[in-house]
């Protein structure tokens, strides 16, 4: 978030200060106040134009939506945050007679941006989690048609699903309201423009940016990498719409992880027809013109091996990715709306090498995503798909965390 550190105080102190700030705002977690950047128009546009549409169809109903200055507390976290957008219905839970602290939202919005997206994908969605009357939360992509719906269900657990279609609406359950996306763009004719052009009529055709420290290399088709991959004597690169990108080395940890899950998948599989790769099995979505090594990949059944090589698998029933600081945020949004396509995978793992994490995605009959997050070394993580179950204390064995309570 381009954010820059203060001394230590307390979320009240931060609380304090925000009421008395005559400019700039700051969000504050655990001791730290981090300044906020501006945001570009385009950014702005959005959150007014959902701010309206809510808005309107709130008209003579206990609902009211906030954009930008209201402050959220998650007192559980110590954190204090502003979001994009703040909505609830019924009675308003607020801290005080400042009435500027929404303590009971039922939906938060956030309109992503290069520099603050890996925070409201990981960080920001973590904290708000904590809020028992948070029902509901978008992340709102500005540079293409796509909004990300989770919605937390009876169970707590979340339910993800995407929009990428100008076409497209999301119902609000919390709200009984509807976003259709079209009223995003209404009001900013840049927006409209380049929605409405050829470069985003499929958002996955396009290239991403990933934040992998990677080199990109001459346009080639998807089956030239394929075959420069089975010739290349070391090193090895990921493919994307015509780009090659040389993937980076991993950690001890990352590689005791890897070990670690590909072992245990291994063990409960004996004497079954199942397979766990880890590391060099590769993956091809040719819907979306990409080639990939995950981590870790594991199927039951017949294999569907793209041909007598057998190292690229088509029906991949769990993928797994370890994440580090340079690849989390390309693995939970590029690689997961890429891995999304692949209609034989059920089950999708994220797991944190610097902390006890792993957030477990599961596709229902429905095609949408759950997500459940397990962050205890007592926590077992089951994957239906395998009728297999992992334990993450056999996951983080022998895995040093620095700084670790």
């Amino acid at each position: 978030m381009s954010l820059q550190p203060k001394p230590f105080l307390s979320l009240d102190d931060w609380l304090a200060g925000e009421r008395t700030a005559l400019g700039g705002r700051s969000e504050y977690f655990n001791g730290e106040v981090f300044a906020m950047a501006g945001a570009n128009l385009e950014h702005n546009a959005i959150v007014v134009n959902i701010s309206r549409e809510l808005s309107i169809q709130f008209k003579g109903r206990p609902c009211q939506v906030y954009a930008n200055d209201l402050k959220v507390l998650i007192r559980s976290a110590n954190a204090g945050t502003y979001p994009d957008l703040v909505a609830y219905c019924g009675e308003p839970e607020l801290l005080d007679g400042h009435r500027d602290v929404l303590l009971n939202p039922s939906l938060i919005v956030e309109v992503l941006s290069a520099s603050t997206e890996a925070y409201d994908r990981e960080g920001k969605f973590t904290l708000y989690r904590q809020l028992p009357s948070l029902r509901e939360y978008l992340l709102v992509s500005q540079d293409r048609v796509r909004v990300e719906h989770y919605r937390r269900g009876a169970d707590d657990r979340w339910t993800l699903t995407d929009y990428a279609g100008l076409e497209d609406q999301v119902p609000l359950e919390s709200l009984d309201c509807t976003l259709a996306l079209p009223r995003f763009t209404t009001r900013s004719s840049s927006l409209r423009a380049r929605f409405e052009s050829a470069d985003f009529a499929d958002y996955t055709s396009r290239r991403v940016q990933v934040s992998m420290s990677l080199q990109p290399k001459p346009f080639l088709s998807l089956d030239d990498w394929l075959e420069g991959e089975r010739a290349a004597l070391e090193g090895r690169s990921e493919y994307l719409d015509g780009e090659v990108f040389a993937m980076t080395g991993a950690s001890f940890k990352h590689n005791i992880i890897v070990m670690n899950i590909g072992s245990e998948l291994r063990a409960q599989m004996k004497g079954r027809p199942c397979q766990v790769y880890a590391n060099d099995m590769k993956v091809l979505i040719r819907s979306a013109n990409a080639g990939k090594y995950p981590d870790l990949v594991a199927h039951c059944g017949e294999p569907d091996p793209l041909d007598d090589r057998q190292d690229v698998l088509l029906n991949p029933s769990l993928i797994v990715e370890v994440l580090s600081a340079s690849t989390e945020a390309y693995d939970r949004e590029g690689k997961f709306a890429l891995y999304r396509r692949l209609p034989t995978l059920r089950e999708y793992l994220l797991v944190s090498q610097d902390r006890v994490r792993v957030e477990h995605y599961r596709r229902g009959a429905d095609d949408r995503w759950t997500l459940t997050d397990y962050a205890g070394l007592e926590d077992q993580v089951p994957l239906e798909s395998l009728d297999c179950t992992l334990a993450l204390a056999e996951v983080y064995d022998k895995v040093e965390f620095v700084n670790a309570e």
